[in-house]
């Protein structure tokens, strides 16, 4: 476990709802629309995850986390250190392209930024910034599934091929340590 990152309090974790690139399994362009599946998961989830007792939630400023907050009944403040990583170039291409690229050109996909885009240790950056930031409390935090994998990474060292984030999941750490993964209590 990483000492960058100590958190005090109860931090819930939310993937937005499922998009058409989701679906298409690309990696998201801005503008990407929520499915009328993710909707209808919105429908489902929305009095669990409004139950949830916060001081405060903070959404990626990407429509398809605005529209999941919005869809849910919650309040928010708009946190651009939550946002998805810029996939530049790659952008609505399918997954994996960038490993593929990375694999033919000798390059470490870690470390790689795309052109127009921003490299995993960029995201990482950003996201660690903001969160060491915060004072002790608990928090609801609505993003993308390469922002919440560098925050499991972070508190758990695992690594993003040793577990998935699922859209419109749960992930709750309490004062550091990971209770709940890829949680949907709404469905029990």
């Amino acid at each position: 476990m990483t000492e960058q990152l100590a958190p005090k309090g109860t931090w819930y974790f939310l993937r937005h709802a499922q998009t058409a690139a989701n679906v298409g399994r690309l990696y998201n362009p801005d503008g990407d629309e929520l499915t009328a599946s993710g909707k209808e998961d919105i429908a489902r989830a929305a009095a669990y995850i409004k139950s949830l007792q916060v001081d405060a939630v903070f959404c990626s400023p990407l429509s398809r986390t605005q529209e999941t907050a919005r869809l849910l009944g919650l309040r928010f403040l708009c946190e651009p250190a939550l946002t998805d990583r810029n996939f530049g170039e790659f952008a609505g291409k399918p997954y994996g392209s960038i490993k593929v690229y990375c694999a033919e050109h000798g390059i470490d996909p870690g470390t790689y930024a795309p052109q127009g885009g921003e490299s995993y240790g960029d995201v990482q950056g950003r996201v660690l910034h903001f969160l060491r930031a915060l004072p002790p409390g608990d928090y609801l935090f609505v993003s993308h599934a390469g922002v919440i994998a560098q925050v499991i990474h972070a508190l758990t060292g695992k690594e993003f091929g040793e577990f998935s984030v699922e859209n419109l999941a749960l992930w709750k750490f309490v004062d550091g340590k990971l209770v709940a993964a890829d949680w949907k209590p709404w469905e029990v």
